[in-house]
C-alpha cells in the first residue's frame, strides 16, 4: 500500500501539446498532484493549443468558448466533489479511482448518509465527468427520483401535556419526535398540540380526534 496522506490535492486544468492530432488540436486534461506523482484525466475535448489560456485555465478565442468552459469546469467540480466528499486517507491508487467514479473505501458514515442522495449525487457527478451519457443519466435520475418518493413516508406528530398553563409545554417532545421521523425517514405533514388530561376519553379530546381523522 503506498504511502498515505489526508491532504486534498487541488486539480488544474492542462493541454497536452505533445499530443497534438492531424486536426492540429491538443487535448484538455484535468491533472492532480499527489506525493511525487501526477495522475490525470482526459476531458475528450480537443482545441488548438493557441486558444488555450494556460494561467486562466480556460479556452478563449473560440466561438463556443463559454459552453467549452462550462463543460470543463462541469467536469473539474465532479472530480474535486469526489475527492472532497472521500473522508478517507488519500493515496495515489485511491485518488486514480475516485477520478474513475470507482467505488472505493473511506465513504462517509453509513448512519449519517442518505443513501437515496448519494446515489442521486453519484449518477451526477458521473454524467459531470463524462462517464455516462445523457439517456442513461436521465433513465438514473428519474428512476432514483420515484424511489426517493416511494420511500418517503407521511406522517403526523401529536403531542400532549395534562397542564393547561405554562407549567407544562410540548416543545420537547414535539423535538424528539421530530428527531425520529428524521431518523426512520418520515416527513412530517402536521403537527398537533394539546393541553389535556391523559384521562379524557377520546371524543373528550378535540385534537386528538382531527389528527384520527
Amino acid at each position: 500500500m503506498g504511502r498515505q496522506s489526508k491532504e486534498k490535492p487541488q486539480g488544474k486544468l492542462i493541454i497536452r501539446k505533445k499530443r497534438i492530432n492531424a486536426k492540429g488540436e491538443v487535448p484538455i486534461y484535468v491533472s492532480y498532484f499527489i506525493k511525487g506523482k501526477t495522475i490525470e484525466r482526459s476531458t475528450d475535448m480537443f482545441i488548438p493549443p493557441t486558444q488555450w489560456d494556460e494561467k486562466g485555465q480556460k479556452v478563449v478565442g473560440h466561438k463556443d468558448s463559454p459552453r467549452l468552459n462550462n463543460k470543463l469546469a462541469a467536469i473539474k467540480r465532479g472530480y474535486d466533489e469526489a475527492i472532497e466528499q472521500y473522508d478517507g486517507l488519500l493515496t495515489a491508487e485511491v485518488l486514480r479511482k475516485l477520478l474513475d467514479g470507482e467505488a472505493v473505501e473511506g465513504r462517509p458514515n453509513p448512519k449519517k448518509t442518505d443513501f437515496v442522495q448519494y446515489a442521486m449525487d453519484y449518477n451526477q457527478r458521473r454524467y459531470d465527468i463524462s462517464k455516462i451519457g445523457y439517456s442513461t443519466f436521465y433513465n438514473a435520475k428519474l428512476y432514483l427520483e420515484k424511489f426517493k418518493n416511494y420511500m418517503e413516508k407521511k406522517a403526523v406528530i401529536y403531542s400532549r401535556v395534562s397542564s393547561t398553563g405554562d407549567r407544562q409545554d410540548t416543545s420537547r417532545q414535539i423535538r424528539d419526535l421530530e428527531i425520529l421521523a428524521k431518523q426512520r425517514n418520515l416527513k412530517i405533514e402536521k403537527t398537533y398540540e394539546e393541553h389535556v388530561s391523559g384521562a379524557k376519553k377520546t371524543q373528550d379530546r378535540p385534537v386528538l380526534k382531527e389528527c384520527l381523522d
